[in-house]
């Protein structure tokens, strides 16, 4: 079959078809119309992409363009319902007049009249029309869905909110003074990290446009006080030491940890790496201990108060029951105090009251209006105080080389190790003479396992000689370095009246006369005692 046109000329040849494309052809008819014409002839199996390659080169001969035209029948147009959305599309097939089927072919020119080209099921199509369900609606062909994109994920990498349960212990029972109340960082410790967005991809409906996906946004980092982001951007780190809380919308480090009830099983220990204050009373029992500075407004009970760098104020009273120890690295400031321990390595002040306390300080100011009644009171440097004074209100003050001390405890461990070593050599002794013995009852020829037997306790007793050699020579050594004479600048400052019942020592000097020291001050020389300005009162 040849059709010849004033441009072109279309010929079929066996089961093949063919197109001639003229020079002129494509100035004279676009390539718009022809397809149109295509479309009108209702030709179902045309090659479109091979049809327009023949006609843009315009060769002007015969070009195998593929198979022989098959055509459809307008007839079953009225027979193939189909219902095309973009995301999908679904065919009714109605029942045929006798002699008109509908074919997969068909369907498949009618899908092609409506551009639909993407995610087409040929085997559904197959299967509606060889069963020949006809009056039912079914879906033919659907679309590729977006993959939609997702925001950025923040994963917090610390507990903000702790859920404040007590610490179960090994044995099973549970801890309710060490819970966690907050949860504490150092600078530079990482927050948060943001994980960044996923885009998405894009998916395509039946006619083969692409459906846009809901992008991913990328979230903010919940950026607050004290906190900063990291060079890339997706890290939120503590800027400062501190505890944790989480602010509206936001990460916050806060520097100064406050309690504002009570320090007890509501709250549990407190160990900080900053500054505390406690607005209400540290119960007895438990402890408070900070890096920094510790503030408690409330009344201390026989508890620890512990500042590891820091100072220690306490505004209400300290009630210790012989339990209670106050420490500071710094200075310390105490409104009232009894039945407590107190170190602190800068300077301590007393206002109104100090009873029955073991105290130690680098410098001491009792204040004049405060009552001081049954005490020992060490400083390393100057102690000041007021008036000491009934008969009954028996005070020990001290002025002691506080490097000395270090050394003299150092020394009584090592003597105390000395004398443990010296059992241990006591013991071995004893048993190497008694295999001595043995061995001469068996005219000194010992057996094997008795020869090495005896190597053994000669290696320990010579193993443990020189551990106790080595203890041995570290005590000298301290001891030698106490017998060095240093310049001591320690005193006493008396503002007021001391009673005679007072004992007072000025690191080896002692007062040991029955008199009331008034406005003195009291040094060290090698003497003796030194008096300086004001004056003794005899009391005899």
């Amino acid at each position: 079959m040849r059709y010849e046109h004033e441009h072109m000329v279309w010929e079929t040849r066996g089961e093949e078809a063919y197109l001639l494309v003229r020079s002129n052809a494509k100035s004279e008819v676009g390539i718009k119309q022809l397809k149109s014409e295509l479309d009108d002839e209702y030709v179902i199996n045309y090659d479109w992409k091979r049809v327009q390659e023949v006609f843009s080169s315009a060769r002007g001969r015969l070009e195998f363009i593929g198979p022989k035209f098959s055509f459809f029948d307008p007839e079953k147009q009225e027979l193939v319902m189909l219902n095309v959305k973009a995301l999908k599309v679904s065919m009714t097939l109605k029942p045929p007049p006798a002699q008109l089927d509908v074919t997969v072919e068909d369907v498949a020119y009618l899908l092609k009249k409506k551009n639909v080209i993407h995610g087409v099921d040929w085997a559904v199509i197959s299967q509606i029309i060889n069963k020949k369900s006809y009056g039912e609606t079914s879906i033919i062909a659907v679309c590729t869905p977006p993959e939609h994109g997702k925001n950025s994920v923040i994963k917090e990498e610390i507990e903000i909110d702790p859920d404040s349960k007590p610490i179960i212990l090994a044995g099973g029972q549970a801890d309710f003074k060490n819970i966690k109340t907050v949860t504490q960082v150092l600078e530079g410790e990482l927050l948060a990290i943001r994980y960044p967005p996923i885009i998405g991809r894009a998916g395509i409906d039946v006619w083969g446009n692409a459906i846009q996906p809901n992008i991913g946004k990328e979230l903010p980092l919940p950026k607050g006080l004290n906190t900063e982001l990291s060079k890339d951007k997706n890290k939120l780190l503590a800027q400062k030491s501190g505890y944790v809380y989480r602010g509206k919308g936001t990460i916050n480090i806060g520097e100064l940890l406050t309690i504002p009830g009570n320090v007890d099983y509501k709250s549990g220990n407190i160990k900080y790496a900053g500054a505390v204050i406690v607005y209400g009373n540290v119960i007895s029992g438990f402890r408070v201990e900070a890096k920094g500075d510790i503030r408690v407004e409330g009344t201390v009970e026989a508890c620890e108060i512990v500042s590891h760098e820091g100072s220690v104020v306490l505004e209400g009273g300290v009630f210790g029951k012989g339990k209670a120890v106050i420490r500071a690295k710094k200075n310390m400031k105490i409104e009232r105090i009894q039945d407590a321990l107190v170190d602190c390595e800068g300077t301590l002040e007393i206002v109104q009251s100090v009873r029955n306390c073991n105290v130690k300080a680098e410098n001491i100011h009792i204040s004049k209006s405060c009552q001081t009644i049954s005490n020992k009171i060490t400083a390393y440097h100057v102690l000041e105080v007021f008036t000491l004074g009934k008969e009954d209100e028996k005070n020990e003050l001290f002025i002691l080389d506080k490097e000395i001390e270090i050394k003299k405890k150092k020394q009584k461990e090592l003597e105390d190790l000395e004398r443990k070593i010296t059992g241990i050599l006591n013991q071995l002794e004893k048993r190497m003479k008694s295999m001595q013995k043995m061995m001469e009852r068996n005219e000194g020829q010992p057996s094997e396992r008795e020869q090495k037997e005896l190597n053994q306790v000669l290696l320990q007793h010579q193993l443990t000689k020189k551990k106790f050699d080595f203890v041995s020579g570290k005590r000298t050594k301290i001891e030698d370095e106490m017998l060095q004479p240093k310049e001591l600048k320690g005193r006493i400052k008396i503002k007021g009246d001391v009673h005679k019942s007072t004992y007072i020592q000025v690191y080896d000097a002692r007062w040991e006369r029955n008199e009331t020291l008034r406005q003195t001050e009291l040094t060290w020389s090698p003497e003796g005692m030194v008096f300086k300005k004001g004056e003794s009162k005899s009391e005899a």
